[in-house]
């Protein structure tokens, strides 16, 4: 770490930099699975990111937990300025909720 620390820019420093040791190979490995259609690979994803991996990761003896092969939810917002004026509503005032919901 020591070495690469000179190489790294003042925000990355600024923000701080963790470092854990960890095995190369997992001890243990858990799949996640749904006989009902309506919970799909990235529902049963996004359960695990949401219910799981932080009970999971705040176990005495648990180094990392890894959610692997899942992708998360995203959303994208689309904006009609000519309404938005009308209305009076700002950029800003749309991210506010949007930040609160993830």
């Amino acid at each position: 770490m020591s070495q690469a620390e000179p190489f790294m820019p003042p925000s990355v420093k600024q923000y701080g930099i963790t470092t854990k040791k960890s095995l190369t190979f997992p001890l243990l490995i858990i799949s996640l699975t749904s006989e009902n259609p309506a919970y799909d690979d990235r529902f049963l994803a996004n359960y695990a990111t949401i219910n799981l991996v932080d009970a999971l990761a705040r176990i005495s003896g648990v180094g990392e937990v890894k959610l692997l092969g899942s992708s998360d939810y995203a959303m994208r917002v689309w904006v009609k300025p000519d309404i938005m004026s009308k209305l009076d509503i700002t950029l800003k005032m749309l991210q506010k909720p949007c930040r609160i919901r993830m």
